[in-house]
């Protein structure tokens, strides 16, 4: 391209000094250059015509080429974004109901866990109540069998302060007595069935 250049460069050079040598000649001169130098512009209209269309058309071609491309890719890109956007809002749609669905189920998880804790507290509120009932029937006992205790020593000291009041040496001569007749008369009666 540069060699084309510099060609036509010197070929208009060389036209214009020839022209302006004949333009020196005369009044009939005076035509000649102007009709050179429009024949000069239209041969260099056609040549840089020829090599615009020559090297231009490939240069062209492949901007065009490279344009479509981009506008294919740009396109294919499009789409994409679509699709992802398509995608993002079904799981933005599906998420919605996901967390609609996890609150019910948490909700019923906390009035299940509620129903739970409410039978455990009874339950221990039932054993607490048999185990304090099974205490106090114990205690209870345990102060019935401490108040008979106390109840019957305070019996026999009462029966033992009368007894030493009341008993007099000849009440227990009597006693005494008495008993030894009675073991007697078993000794004999138990002999005589022996």
């Amino acid at each position: 391209m540069r060699r084309v250049f510099w060609i036509l460069a010197g070929w208009g050079i060389s036209f214009c000094a020839f022209a302006q040598e004949a333009g020196h000649e005369g009044a009939d001169s005076a035509e000649r250059p102007l009709v050179w130098m429009w024949a000069n512009f239209i041969i260099l209209a056609l040549v840089l015509g020829y090599l615009i269309r020559k090297s231009g058309g490939a240069f062209y071609r492949s901007r065009q080429e490279a344009i479509q491309n981009g506008i294919s890719e740009a396109a294919k890109l499009k789409q994409d974004a679509d699709a992802r956007a398509r995608g993002i809002e079904q799981r933005l749609a599906g998420l919605e109901q996901e967390i609609e669905r996890m609150k019910a189920s948490a909700k019923a998880e906390f009035a299940a866990e509620g129903k739970r804790i409410e039978r455990e507290t009874a339950q221990v509120l039932e054993r607490l109540q048999t185990q304090t009932a099974q205490e106090i029937a114990a205690a209870t006992k345990h102060a019935r069998e401490e108040l008979k205790s106390f109840a019957a020593g305070l019996t026999l000291d009462l029966a033992e302060s009368r007894i030493r009041v009341e008993m007099t040496p000849e009440v227990d001569h009597r006693l005494v007595e008495s008993f030894t007749h009675e073991l007697a008369g078993r000794g004999g009666a138990g002999e005589a069935t022996a």
